[in-house]
């Protein structure tokens, strides 16, 4: 068994047959080498030299006569253009340095600003310091003008701006409401978002310089229609709609009548569509955000293979395709602020998460026209060094032990108890005229809650009730039925998250409001059992009227929100979609030990009432 097993050892004279066999083809192939390397060296001596190719750049890109064929992003260098940031050298570069310049729209203070920024640079400029809000940049004409959204006179207008210049032309004069606009491919017409006299969000077309021209309007559901945006073909338009009981992406196609011009591209299963659509330069691909169970992701979807279903690209909340057509522009939003990262088509992240300065409003991708120097405008504003928005100011008593501070009276609110902590009185006042000044009215006039002694009843576990601080305060949750705030949830994971907007009074400070809120009331409805479990429901359109932000505007002055407590959608005081703290990097029991003697405001286990947790079956969010 052992012979058959192990193989037998191989003659003496085949091994030598190996041998000799092994050099005569290792010589040939030596021969073979020889000859074949004269030969191109005797070729390239007789090749005649050919010049060095020199790329060609053309003003503008050209236009594409197919879905399928991809343009060259090109562009024209100009003698003031901005020199290009130097690369690093540790990887290669994920941005084309000729259209790699960003302009975002930020939360800079009371108002949002325009900040110019490269990621190679890594270096914020700032464009605009004026006592009103840009909105929803969007580069034109090749990168070298802007078209956005502003308010100088308390009208929502469209305004060109010139990057090279820092001149602005307004290209809209009807009173109202007119934001968010995207050109037609050869500049000719534009298509934006209107509010009309009717109360509705709605898309209209007019030509560019047509500015006396009657607009016209191009969806008349009674649902909201915004963030639109038009395909390279110029036949396709593409938009966010509530018409089908939740945001989803639509497109109308301008070459069919208008009962079968709208047509639904977005999956209603793959949740809520939180982020405007944008085409690919070569009009074939469309990109938008969709959020689902707290986890939002960036869709592309094919307009030549419409009934395939969209590929998910990563996670994001809006996208901007980069002028290559191979990248994307994404922007991230997370509860305490936003990020911006490049994801590659169709591989994956091509960029860190990058976090910005403020929240984002739009941003313009493939800016070209920025100029060195730049102009006075954008030179003015970018030399400015921003002063504190509050200044905190000590009211320190001698009895006071070090390293604790003390609660002040707070003039002029209705609150049971008018007080807050030294260490966040100035941020409150700050916060209120801002917040008057917007809207038209005092909402942290009261009635509101403010300080809470820990002593009293507690509607919440007490180690979760920042009201016992002294550094947060609560909005009056009667506003909801008054109609002078709505609440729109946000899911960031398992957690909850609510974002408050307030009723303008003040017309041309607020905007019309894109999604739908939450509708707490709902859950009181005994005919869907569902509807009570989930906490409330989805209104089913948009409030009219013009809202402010409170969120974001309450941020930009150091107050936070905070999630909702596991059990919120049986209990609403656990929803806490009212509160905002002036936490600082403060944990509770720091925030406490500022103001009460050190764990004075612990109870023993074996006193403390317990306190019901109540049991609810999760369902996911429609």
């Amino acid at each position: 068994m052992a012979q058959d097993f192990f193989p037998q050892p191989m003659p003496w004279w085949r091994r030598g047959c190996g041998w000799l066999l092994s050099l005569a083809v290792l010589a040939l192939l030596v021969l073979l080498l020889v000859a074949w390397g004269r030969a191109a060296w005797q070729a390239e001596t007789w090749r005649a030299p050919s010049p060095t190719p020199t790329p060609a750049f053309t003003s503008t890109p050209t236009p594409s006569p197919t879905a399928s064929a991809t343009p060259t992003a090109t562009f024209t260098p100009s003698p003031t253009a901005t020199p290009l940031p130097p690369l690093p050298t540790a990887a290669p570069p994920a941005l084309d340095p000729a259209q790699g310049l960003l302009v975002f729209a930020l939360q800079d203070g009371p108002r949002v600003q325009l900040f110019a920024y490269h990621p190679q640079r890594a270096r914020w400029v700032r464009l605009t310091q004026h006592p009103h809000d840009h909105l929803y940049p969007r580069a034109v004409e090749g990168g070298r003008n802007l078209l956005l959204t502003a308010n100088p006179n308390r009208e929502w207008d469209l305004y060109y701006l010139d990057l090279t210049t820092g001149r602005t032309a307004r290209l809209t004069r009807e009173p109202g409401y007119q934001a968010a606009a995207a050109l037609s491919p050869d500049g000719v017409w534009m298509v934006y978002e209107g509010y009309t006299e009717d109360g509705h969000l709605d898309l209209f077309l007019r030509q560019v310089r047509g500015i006396q021209d009657t607009p016209l309007r191009l969806t008349h559901d009674p649902a909201a229609d915004y963030a639109p945006d038009w395909s390279a073909q110029g036949r396709l338009i593409a938009f966010v709609s509530t018409r089908g009981g939740t945001p989803q992406v639509w497109v109308a196609d301008l070459d069919r009548p208008e009962v079968e011009r709208f047509h639904q591209v977005s999956d209603p299963e793959a949740g809520l569509v939180v982020g405007p659509p944008h085409w690919s330069p070569n009009g074939r691909y469309l990109a938008w955000a969709q959020t689902q169970a707290g986890l939002a992701q960036i869709y592309v979807w094919d307009a030549l293979q419409p009934d395939r279903a969209p590929t998910i690209l990563g996670e994001g909340h809006e996208a901007r395709w980069m002028p290559d057509g191979e990248q994307l522009a994404v922007l991230v939003r997370r509860p305490e602020r936003d990020f911006f990262t490049l994801y590659r088509w169709p591989a994956g992240l091509a960029l860190p998460l990058i976090p910005l300065p403020g929240r984002a409003y739009g941003w313009a991708v493939g800016v070209t026209g920025l100029a060195e120097p730049l102009p006075e405008t954008f030179a003015r504003a970018a030399r400015l060094t921003p002063t504190p928005l509050w200044v905190p100011v000590s009211v320190h008593p001698d009895d006071v032990p070090e390293g604790r501070t003390v609660t002040v009276p707070i003039p002029g609110v209705d609150a049971p108890y008018p007080y807050l902590s030294d260490s966040a009185d100035e941020a409150f006042q700050a916060l209120r005229a801002a917040a008057r000044e917007r809207l038209g009215w005092d909402p942290l006039a009261g009635p509101l809650t403010l300080f809470t002694p820990f002593t009293d009843p507690q509607a919440i576990p007490l180690e979760h009730n920042w009201l016992s601080t002294g550094r947060a305060f609560a909005l009056d949750p009667a506003w909801l039925d008054t109609g002078d705030m709505v609440v729109v949830r946000e899911d960031y994971g398992p957690a909850t998250y609510w974002r408050v907007y307030l009723r303008a009074h003040n017309e041309g400070e607020g905007r019309p409001l894109r999604g739908l809120p939450w509708d707490f009331a709902a859950r009181l409805d005994p005919r869907d059992p569902r509807v009570y479990t989930e906490g409330g429901a989805w209104a089913p359109t948009p409030p009219p009227g013009q809202w402010v932000d409170f969120t974001a505007l309450a941020e930009a002055y150091g107050w936070e929100r905070l999630p909702a407590l596991p059990y919120w959608r049986g209990y609403l005081p656990a929803a806490r979609f009212n509160l905002f703290v002036l936490r600082e990097g403060l944990s509770w029991e720091e925030a406490m030990a500022q103001i009460y003697p050190e764990r004075v405001w612990t109870v023993p286990e074996w006193l403390a009432p317990a306190t019901p947790t109540p049991t609810v079956t999760p369902t996911a969010t429609p």
